[in-house]
């Protein structure tokens, strides 16, 4: 829901209106400025789109490389749970440093 809403914004608000059964009180393309300016002032609004890569290569068994700057300590945390999800353990004793790429979290896959 939060990505429909990053990137698909007036039709999850019109699913959503829909679902709670209300109206609207006033045109929600007056919203659209203030969803802009939201959008831009996310400073981690990429992190879905990175997760969906890293995961994406690590199921494909392709490479995929980023820098420790480009993914948050909950990004992190998100990886390694979507992998368990899928029965993956990470090897996280000796493991100060996330992997910056596909290849090493490969390395680390307990």
């Amino acid at each position: 829901m939060i990505s429909e809403l990053f990137y698909d914004f007036l039709p999850t608000i019109e699913s959503i209106r829909k679902f709670l059964q209300v109206e609207w009180t006033r045109d929600p393309q007056e919203l659209v400025s203030y969803h802009r300016t939201n959008v831009k002032n996310q400073t981690y609004k990429n992190q879905d789109r990175i997760v969906r890569m890293i995961l994406d290569s690590v199921f494909d068994n392709t490479d995929f490389e980023w820098q420790p700057e480009d993914i948050t300590l909950y990004t992190e945390a998100y990886i390694q749970r979507a992998l368990q999800h899928q029965g993956i353990m990470l090897q996280c004793d000796g493991l100060n440093d996330f992997p910056t790429s596909t290849k090493e979290l490969r390395e680390v896959f307990a």
